[in-house]
């Protein structure tokens, strides 16, 4: 799959290490500078227990992991106006996978975003389109992949205390394996409650329509119905059966999760459930259950 996109590509490549001396040296470089109107900087911790982490539709060849991330972000925000305003955001992560360490990786992203209100007040509208390059850097290099995302979004202040966004989105993947390049058009909103100062309750959906990745035992039906297909060695590859494949199918995510703030909102903890629901073709069927708590600090 070739993509032609001289200026995202050049994202991208910013994606790789030069945005870990971003991150390390972004504070004393930028902090002070006049033609930056914000700065925020955050460092996470999270762990993940995944009960699918191969995706594989029947429950007896279905592998379970934990997952260990630690990830640092920057934030700079630039005014064009009182109602216009733009922001550049840059990540780098690290993932551990405890048992299938071929899974490990690391990450880079940068989020180039416009951000747009018609009318100022604490229950106007705010709009968003935005622009995401991530670079997975797997120890499996079949899963090498740069993933180009385009959308917008609407933030919609409902009361002092609930807050609701939608947005759509359309990514494309681009993987060394092709079993592993995919393109989804994406639907995804998102509900806010803030019980009390300090905790606050998040319920969210999303739906993609497009590809979808599986591993394991490779039937009949989804052999004719495969887009792509290859023996997936960190599953133990042809020798264990087990095969990776791309199909055309429908993603159904939903998130819900509580995040409670101390040390004056500097300090976070984030705890939340997700499933999983993917609808194949070929009959392909599978659901993962995930469980996430994360620690962020900001800087």
């Amino acid at each position: 799959m070739q993509i032609h996109k001289p200026m995202i590509k050049v994202m991208a490549y910013a994606c790789r290490p030069i945005w870990i001396g971003f991150v390390l040296c972004c504070y004393s470089v930028t902090a002070n500078a006049d033609f930056l109107d914000g700065f925020s900087g955050f460092f996470g911790l999270s762990a993940v227990l995944d009960n699918n982490v191969n995706t594989a539709e029947k429950s007896d060849i279905r592998r379970e992991d934990i997952l260990n991330t630690a990830n640092m972000q920057v934030n700079l925000a630039k005014n064009i106006s009182h109602k216009v305003f733009v922001t550049l955001h840059g990540k780098v992560a690290y993932t551990d996978f405890r048992h299938f360490n071929e899974l490990s990786e690391y990450e880079y992203e940068t989020k180039l975003a416009l951000h747009f209100a018609r009318s100022l007040g604490p229950f106007s509208n705010r709009y968003q389109l935005f622009v995401r390059v991530v670079e997975d850097d797997v120890f499996s290099d079949r899963r090498d992949s740069t993933t180009y995302i385009y959308g917008m979004q609407m933030l919609s202040p409902l009361s002092l205390r609930t807050s609701f966004f939608a947005g759509i989105d359309y990514r494309q993947r681009e993987a060394k394996g092709e079993t592993f390049d995919t393109i989804n058009t994406g639907l995804f909103t998102n509900f806010d409650f803030q019980l009390s100062n300090n905790f606050l309750l998040y319920t969210n959906y999303r739906f993609l329509t497009g590809d979808t990745t599986s591993s394991g035992i490779a039937p009949l039906n989804v052999i004719n119905n495969a887009r792509a297909i290859e023996p997936d060695e960190v599953f133990g590859g042809s020798q264990e059966n087990q095969f990776a494949y791309r199909l055309k199918g429908d993603t159904h995510v939903f998130s819900l999760g509580g995040v409670m703030a101390f040390h004056n909102n500097k300090r976070s903890l984030d705890l939340s459930a997700r499933t999983v629901q993917v609808r194949a073709d070929g009959g392909n069927r599978y659901e993962r259950l995930l469980y996430r708590m994360t620690f962020t600090s900001i800087f």
